[in-house]
C-alpha cells in the first residue's frame, strides 16, 4: 500500500510542531503519530487516537534520536478500507497507512471527498488535531 500523501498544508506557521521522536522509533513520512511523555511513536492501535499529534513530515530510523516535523492540520491521500465515504465521515486508524469508517469512536480525521454509491481504497482526508481536541494530552 502505498504511504499518506500530504496534498495540502494549513498555513505554513501554526499547524505544524517539532517533535522529538523515540528512542529506537522508526518514523516515516505520511505515518500518523500519537505522543506520550513528550515523544512520538507511529500510530499501532486505534486506541492511540488520545494522544494523536497528526502525520509526520519527515523520516527518522531507529538509530536516529532527533525531531521531526508534524503536520496538525492538512489534507491527506491515504488508503482506506473499500467502503463508500463521504465528506465529513469520521475516519479511525485500523492498520498501518489505513483508515475505515469510526462508527462514532477514535476519530482521527474527516473524509474530504466524496465516494457515495461507489466504493474506494483510496481517499483524500482532512487532518485537524486541534478540530479533535486531543492534542497535549496529559499521560495518566
Amino acid at each position: 500500500m502505498p504511504q499518506p500523501v500530504i496534498v495540502s498544508e494549513g498555513d505554513g506557521r501554526t499547524d505544524r510542531v517539532l517533535m522529538l521522536v523515540a528512542t529506537a522509533t522508526v518514523i516515516k513520512v505520511g505515518d500518523l503519530v500519537y505522543a506520550s511523555v513528550g515523544k512520538v511513536y507511529a500510530v499501532a492501535a486505534s486506541t492511540a487516537d488520545a494522544k494523536f499529534q497528526g502525520i509526520a513530515g519527515e523520516s527518522s530510523a531507529a538509530s536516529q534520536s532527533n525531531s521531526i516535523t508534524v503536520h496538525t492540520k492538512c489534507v491527506v491521500d491515504v488508503d482506506v478500507t473499500s467502503a463508500s465515504y463521504y465528506v465529513g465521515a469520521g475516519l479511525r486508524w485500523v492498520s498501518t497507512d489505513t483508515l475505515n469508517d469510526d462508527g462514532g469512536a477514535n476519530t482521527l480525521a474527516w473524509a474530504h471527498e466524496n465516494f457515495v454509491g461507489t466504493v474506494t481504497t483510496r481517499l483524500r482526508v482532512l487532518i485537524d488535531v486541534p478540530r479533535v481536541r486531543k492534542l497535549y494530552t496529559v499521560d495518566g
